[in-house]
Formats: structure tokens, sequence, C-alpha cells
């Protein structure tokens, strides 16, 4: 996830915001909840100058699936980036905030390797 929050650039990241089912079994289910401070929060230019997410777990990370998820976001297509920003209606995000963050995204996609020190 840390990888997808640098992508997004939700770097208030913290143990309350989150939540464990403790009923999981086989694998632990895990839910992040609170990106209010992120996109267009954070940015408000294209090139944001927004950092890392920093380790927020204490838990470990492992780099080789680090580098895999943030293969798999510079794989999404511009296309796709700008219709799921683009459904948004203005009423919600003003047309200025959808620009910033479709610019964002699609240039953040290939650095998040380097944003993280893969």
């Amino acid at each position: 996830m840390r990888v997808f929050h640098t992508w997004i650039s939700d770097t208030d990241r913290k143990s309350d915001h989150t939540q464990v089912d403790l009923d999981s079994i086989d694998v632990l289910g895990i839910a992040f909840i609170d990106h209010a401070f992120s996109l267009s929060y954070q940015w408000k230019q294209s090139d944001a100058p927004v950092g890392a997410c920093p380790a927020y777990m204490p838990a470990p990370e492992t780099r080789d699936i680090m580098i895999q998820m943030a293969d798999r976001i510079a794989g999404v297509s511009d296309a796709e980036i700008e219709r799921i920003v683009n459904r948004i209606p203005v009423g919600y995000l003003p047309l200025q905030e959808q620009r910033h963050i479709v610019a964002n995204l699609k240039s953040r996609k290939g650095k998040l390797s380097a944003l993280l020190g893969l």
C-alpha cells in the first residue's frame, strides 16, 4: 500500500487510518481508510513536489513486491486515469483540481520506484 499511497501523495498515514479484521483466518484483512490528505489536498499544481509516503506500520516491506506494484501502477494507461478522475462531477471536484490530479497521477506513475528508493 505504501507504493499506492506514494502515487496518490497520501502522506498522512498512521495506524488509526487502518482497520484490521480480527476474524480473518488465512490472510490478514486490512483496510486503509481516510485518504483526505491526498490528491487535490496535496497537489496545488501539476508536477507537485510531494515525495514518498513514509513507512507507517511496524510491518516489514518486501522490496520485490513494492517494485512489482510500482511496475503495475506504471502500466495504468493515461486514458484509464483520465476516465476514472473525470467521472467525478465538477460539483464535487472542481475542473482545475481534476486537471492537477490527472497530470500528477500520469507524471508520478513512472517515478514510484525512484521516489521510494527502490
